[in-house]
């Protein structure tokens, strides 16, 4: 079974993790995605903001 109808477009959005834009598989962009799986999420020490 396919994941979405025959004929949809995806739209195009941007990562929350670094704001690129693009057609995404996810909700993140793949070389954040891949950070993340090795990288423990903490508090930005510039502007603290707080990660997802």
């Amino acid at each position: 079974m396919a994941r979405f109808p025959k004929g949809y477009v995806k739209l195009t959005s941007s990562c929350p993790g670094c704001l690129a834009w693009g057609d995404f598989r996810g909700r993140l962009c793949h070389t954040c995605y891949m950070f993340g799986r090795g990288h423990d999420a903490a508090q930005c020490t510039g502007c603290r903001a707080s990660s997802r």
